[in-house]
């Protein structure tokens, strides 16, 4: 199965812990990047056997987040400013992007 095809699914721990999907690739990276859910939230897709925390899961030897960067490469043309005290900078997604993971992945 091609995983753009693949239904993803994620636990809602705001929700009472919520079945929330399914969606499809694209779908389920917007969530993500719109803050929906973490690498630690609880994610499912129908090849797993079980739920699992989205950062320890892996698709066709790859970690899940890897796909979810293939979509940042796709609109690296576009543009976003983060504010930073005390300047401006203007990131592109990549590096907005990038940033977010890291900063999640610190914790």
């Amino acid at each position: 199965m091609n995983i753009e095809d693949v239904h993803w699914y994620y636990i809602d721990e705001y929700q009472n812990d919520t079945q929330v999907g399914p969606f499809v690739l694209k779908n389920f990276k917007e969530k993500f990047l719109t803050g929906s859910f973490t690498p630690e939230t609880y994610c499912w897709h129908e090849e797993l056997e079980d739920w699992e925390k989205l950062k320890n899961i892996n698709f066709r030897g790859k970690p899940a987040l890897h796909y979810f960067n293939e979509e940042v490469l796709e609109t690296k043309l576009e543009t976003k400013k983060v504010e930073k005290e005390p300047e401006t900078k203007t990131l592109t997604i990549e590096e907005e992007i990038r940033e977010r993971l890291r900063r999640k992945f610190a914790k």
